[in-house]
Order: structure tokens, then sequence, then C-alpha cells
């Protein structure tokens, strides 16, 4: 959890205990995922990620669903982290309409959503830092 000697470590704080980046990341994307509700439906999601850089492999994601119907898309690029951040848009199609949308940096919890107006494709820049669309389903 900490960087024994290894400044360069995947760890959350530092040798002496001061929070990284990742520290922040990681406390923001529990406060997201903390469902204390019950178990939500199993009912998927239709939606597509299109890649501005087509042929790449890079582009990862992982999908949620919270007891109160919110989905949570968690994307990121899998390159290595610079200081110069490296972004590239990738658009997200649904399938049908969805409603109360929010892009998350995940870079902590004193940095605001951002609120989208809901749409079909939503184009979202990625880096190799995990964003997080929060999103629901809306049903006809």
């Amino acid at each position: 959890l900490y960087d024994a000697g290894d400044p360069f470590s995947y760890a959350l704080a530092t040798e002496t205990g001061v929070p990284k980046p990742s520290f922040f990341a990681m406390q923001a994307l529990a406060s997201i995922l903390f469902d204390a509700g019950p178990k939500p439906p199993v009912s998927p999601v239709a939606f597509t990620l299109e890649d501005s850089a087509p042929f790449s492999t890079e582009l990862r994601h992982l999908i949620f669903r919270r007891s109160d119907g919110t989905f949570v898309l968690i994307a990121w690029l899998d390159i290595a982290s610079t200081p110069e951040e490296t972004t590239r848009p990738v658009v997200v199609r649904f399938g049908g309409e969805v409603a109360n949308v929010a892009v998350d940096s995940l870079r902590g919890l004193d940095v605001p959503k951002q609120t989208l107006q809901a749409s079909r494709a939503i184009e979202l820049l990625v880096s190799d830092h995990p964003s997080a669309l929060l999103f629901n389903v809306v049903c006809p």
C-alpha cells in the first residue's frame, strides 16, 4: 500500500504515508461503487465503445450496476503513465435512451462530476487514468 523505497511502485502512498494520486482515485472509485442497497436485477445494457484509434488494443472498460439502477462504466487506456497525460476520444453509443449522465474523473472526492446532456452517443476523453461514466437507462 505504500512505497517501500520504490517511488515508481503502484502504491497508494509514499514511504512517509503521503497519499499519491492513486489513493484519491481509489477513494473516489470506492465512493461511487459503495452500495448498501439490495442486489440489483440482472439486466444488461446495450452499448459499444468506439476508440478513435481503431486498431488499438489499449482501451479497457468495466461496467457495474448499482442497486438504484445506475450504471457505472469505467474506461481507461492500458498505457504507461507519463507526466503529460495522454488522452484520446472514445464514443460511447447506447442501444437506447439514457438519463442522468455524469462523468467522474476519479481524481478525488473534491473534484466535481461533470453533468452531460443525455444522448445516444457520448464522447469521452479517455486516458491512462480511469474515468467513470454514470447513467440510467430510460425504460420505454
